[in-house]
């Protein structure tokens, strides 16, 4: 498919999946479209999933299956040229492949995905998912098990409703503090941020 008609289609769209090189057990829909990064197009699934591929090659078995080549010395990611292409309508993306590699890489990936949520505060990013990626503003989730709270930036943060460690917004959180770390939840957690915020939820 043609990068054009790639994006039309998304137009029309909501969710999106995009898939890294890294193996990952997960099932993906066949009405979700897919976005290969580099050694993600490893993974390809079936003909009937409309879907795209760009990378510079360097993690594909065959970079020839890649759509568009990017150059192989850049100063972006070819995760971050993938988020760049991304339209504005899609409200839900979801990381396959990104995680569980090397250290450097899972922390760039965390980077590209808290700065695409600065630029698009309409849309949520799920990392496999364990990560729960979310634009500033407030929002919820139902859980029941543990979880933490992660910033890659200083802001005001408010943790409330069925967990056992609240957060008032005068409270700051820091880069990367640990903070939000290791909270109980038993039901609806609301919070409010001012920046992206990133949940790690773990089931016991």
């Amino acid at each position: 498919m043609e990068k054009e008609a790639f994006l039309q289609l998304l137009s029309d769209q909501s969710e999106l999946a995009i898939i890294g090189p890294m193996p990952f057990e997960d099932d993906i829909s066949v009405e979700t479209p897919i976005l290969y990064v580099d050694g993600g197009i490893n993974h390809k699934r079936s003909k009937e999933h409309v879907h795209f591929s760009v990378g510079d090659g360097d993690s594909a078995h065959d970079p020839k299956l890649i759509n568009e080549r990017l150059p192989t010395n850049k100063d972006y990611t070819d995760l971050e040229y993938a988020l760049s292409i991304v339209p504005q309508n899609i409200s839900i993306i979801t990381l396959y492949g990104f995680m569980g590699g090397r250290i450097d890489h899972a922390l760039g990936v965390l980077g590209s995905v808290s700065h695409f949520l600065d630029q698009n505060p309409s849309c949520v990013v799920l990392l496999e998912k364990v990560f729960m990626a979310h634009p500033p503003g407030h929002f919820y989730f139902e859980h029941n098990g543990t979880f933490s709270v992660l910033s890659l930036y200083e802001q005001h943060v408010s943790i409330s409703g069925d967990c056992e460690f609240l957060l008032s917004d005068v409270e700051k959180i820091r880069p990367m503090q640990g903070l939000g770390l290791s909270n109980k939840a038993f039901g609806t957690v609301k919070i409010s941020c001012q920046r992206p915020l990133f949940i790690y939820t773990h089931i016991e």
